[in-house]
């Protein structure tokens, strides 16, 4: 894969298994800080397939999303 010079990596993410049975994408902004993507389990029409949520807290608190 190449990386555009303009482009700034924030966070590398790794797969996780939310609480319900989802994989969810988690990695680490900051010292609490959590970029956190899960996919949309209610998908219809134009809506995102996929959100991405920033969470104050643990890797495993934010398995919980």
């Amino acid at each position: 894969m190449s990386i555009e010079t303009n482009s700034t990596l924030i966070t590398g993410l790794w797969e996780h298994t939310n609480e319900n049975g989802e994989k969810v994408l988690i990695g680490r902004i900051g010292h609490n800080l959590n970029a956190v993507i899960t996919k949309n389990p209610n998908k219809t029409g134009k809506q995102p397939d996929y959100y991405l949520h920033f969470f104050n807290g643990s890797v495993n608190d934010a398995k919980k999303l």
